[in-house]
């Protein structure tokens, strides 16, 4: 222990240490041994130590009580320092209670920011709120019909959205009897992906599916201008946009309208059907006979069979003859007699005996979607 005189104190960086107290002295020494000597001694504290603490509270000039065996020796740039044993312990002890405080900054900081935002938005609201209420108050009241009523297609929005937005003004003008809103929006819908735009189509988000496939069934269903293609391509749009929706998002409240399609109006994707599991008899020479438009025909009703089994358990329960969704959806789902009648057909027909008859028609309908998309690139 000795007694030491502080000259001056400062904070300076040493070695590794970034931040540390830097402390000049003179050690204190009897009357004669201080004729012959007078140097100084530097210490090097944390910050974090008692000593720091207990030397940063005295002014210079003052005596100090040092256990020297708390220090050990350290030179640098020729100059020997004594070093507090502890210091790295102090440090890392400083270190934490630094990243604790930045972290209780931090979190007050957001906390105010979060505060500060959630006080602008009501602040906001309240304003929009009473904006409205005058709008309200001044308003002229003027009757409007429900069929009129129309979603603004945002050219600014992705194609997606905005075949939604135009499918759903065609769900919505058939659902109100508004033709020609139904028409009118029909032919904005089928030219968006017409000709070399075909190929946008596979863009369709699988959640937008449902929506635009619907549409597209009611042009396949409904429409007709005179050319039977433009059904044709309807079909295959609106049989691509609701697999892709059933797939991705295991949706299966659009199926009953692709099996109506496959029921009512089959021959709009009679070549898919048939390309689905086609006769080998027409290979070659056996597909320029004339009987052969006849039995690619066949083949195509014939392999709708399956897919249609395949769709129809989705939503009916057909052994106790009852459906598992909402009939009164507009979502052109089958009557039960027309079920019935299905049914009738498909038990007449070879894949009633077949015990995997459902996974062929899964397969089926894949191999259908997948020719369909392939044909979007075209």
């Amino acid at each position: 222990m000795g007694r030491y005189r502080i000259i001056r104190t400062t904070t300076v960086k040493f070695d590794n240490y970034v931040d540390v107290l830097l402390v000049v002295t003179r050690k204190e020494k009897g009357f004669f041994a201080s004729l012959f000597s007078s140097g100084e001694t530097q210490f090097i504290l944390s910050k974090e130590s008692p000593l720091a603490k207990e030397v940063q509270n005295r002014a210079s000039d003052v005596l100090l009580e040092i256990d020297e065996s708390l220090f050990k020796p350290s030179t640098l740039n020729y100059k020997t320092y004594l070093v507090e044993l502890k210091i790295d312990q102090y440090e890392a002890a400083k270190n934490h209670r630094v990243e604790l405080e930045k972290k209780e900054r931090e979190a007050k900081a957001k906390k105010e920011r979060e505060e500060k935002e959630a006080a602008d938005k009501k602040r906001k609201a309240e304003e929009e709120e009473d904006r409205l209420l005058e709008a309200l108050k001044n308003a002229k009241v003027q009757k409007v019909p429900f069929s009129s009523l129309q979603m603004v297609v945002d050219d600014n929005d992705d194609f997606s959205t905005q075949m939604a937005a135009i499918a759903g003004n065609v769900n919505l003008s058939y659902a109100t009897g508004n033709k020609q809103g139904l028409q009118n929006n029909l032919i904005e819908l089928y030219n968006r992906v017409h000709g070399y735009n075909s190929h946008k189509l596979k863009t369709i988000k699988g959640s937008d599916g449902q929506t635009v496939g619907l549409a597209f069934i009611k042009m396949a269903l409904f429409f007709n201008n005179g050319d039977f293609q433009v059904n044709e391509i309807a079909a295959q749009n609106a049989f691509y946009c609701i697999v892709k929706n059933f797939k991705e998002k295991k949706n299966t409240y659009a199926l009953p309208a692709l099996f109506s399609l496959l029921l009512k109006k089959p021959r709009a994707l009679e070549d898919e059907l048939y390309r689905a599991n086609p006769d080998p008899s027409l290979v070659g020479l056996g597909g320029l006979t004339p009987s052969a438009p006849y039995v690619r025909r066949d083949r195509a009703m014939s392999n709708r069979l399956p897919i249609m089994i395949f769709l129809l358990q989705k939503f009916y329960d057909k052994e106790q003859k009852k459906f598992l969704i909402d009939t009164t959806l507009p979502y052109h789902i089958p009557s039960a007699n027309e079920v019935a009648n299905f049914l009738n057909d498909y038990n007449k027909s070879e894949y009633a005996s077949k015990a995997n008859s459902i996974s062929i028609g899964e397969e089926y309908l894949n191999d259908m979607y997948e020719d369909i998309e392939g044909q979007l690139d075209l």
